[in-house]
């Protein structure tokens, strides 16, 4: 299904592992200091638009509430397996996030036609 700037209307639920790292800044040595990470999943969604430069592929309740890529750009990745990294984390204000490739992989394969075309690399042909 091609969304032709549309939504897809598919809300695909996904696990995600987040860390939230806190630190205490500390002037004198010029660094954080009292540096712990909390780790834990939570579902969260994924859907896909487009508009006039591709389509998007949009994460839903993730930490900032705008992690999304192009979609051609995620696939220009040759890598298949692994974790995705939707929000890369400042400490003390946003909780890095990882949610597995292959899942992310196959619900683009699903909503989206990429049956046959010579440029979609993982897997999504």
């Amino acid at each position: 299904m091609r969304t032709n700037g549309l939504s897809t209307g598919l809300f695909t639920p996904i696990t995600s592992r987040w860390i939230v790292e806190k630190g205490y800044w500390d002037n004198k040595l010029n660094k954080f200091t009292s540096r712990t990470t909390e780790e834990f999943t939570r579902t969260i969604k994924m859907t896909i638009t487009a508009n006039d430069h591709g389509e998007i592929l949009r994460f839903i309740d993730g930490p900032t509430g705008h992690e999304s890529y192009y979609i051609a750009d995620l696939l220009e990745n040759q890598k298949n397996d692994g974790e995705f990294c939707i929000c890369a984390g400042t400490i003390n204000r946003w909780p890095a996030c990882y949610v597995e490739r292959k899942t992310v992989l196959d619900f683009i394969k699903v909503s989206l036609d990429y049956s046959g075309s010579p440029s979609a690399p993982l897997g999504c042909h």
